[in-house]
């Protein structure tokens, strides 16, 4: 599973039925084809980049960490290390500072669930 936060806010699935959406603008990612198309129809299913890194566990922060931010994060990685606890979260950083008591409660989780984390970008501290 893959989750994309982007803003303080997970990305939503967008789908499109017969063709690929028109192309974006830089600002917004593009979709990616979530299952080959069903024999015959020619038709791919997409979703968004966020919803594919969700579903490969993957996580990936680009805001300074805040409350709000910090408990949307424990809350997906505590659903993820429920979901399976075999299967590893990776947890990709580009984070400008933060709050210090919403960012030591995030360090917390991240190592009780044992999560592989990777800068990338900025790592400043809270």
């Amino acid at each position: 599973m893959i989750c994309y936060l982007q803003g303080g806010t997970m990305l939503c699935c967008r789908f499109a039925q017969a063709k690929p959406p028109n192309p974006t603008p830089v600002s917004k990612l593009p979709p990616c084809p979530q299952n080959p198309p069903p024999s015959g129809t020619g038709q791919y299913q997409f979703i968004s980049i966020g919803q594919a890194f969700f579903r490969e566990r993957v996580l990936f922060v680009n805001q300074p960490i805040t409350t709000s931010v910090s408990n949307e994060l424990i809350a997906i990685l505590l659903y993820l290390r429920n979901e399976d606890r075999n299967k590893p979260i990776t947890l990709y950083c580009n984070i400008p500072g933060g709050e210090r008591t919403p960012t030591m409660a995030l360090f917390d989780t991240i190592e009780a669930c044992k999560v592989r984390t990777a800068s990338e970008g900025q790592a400043e501290r809270a």
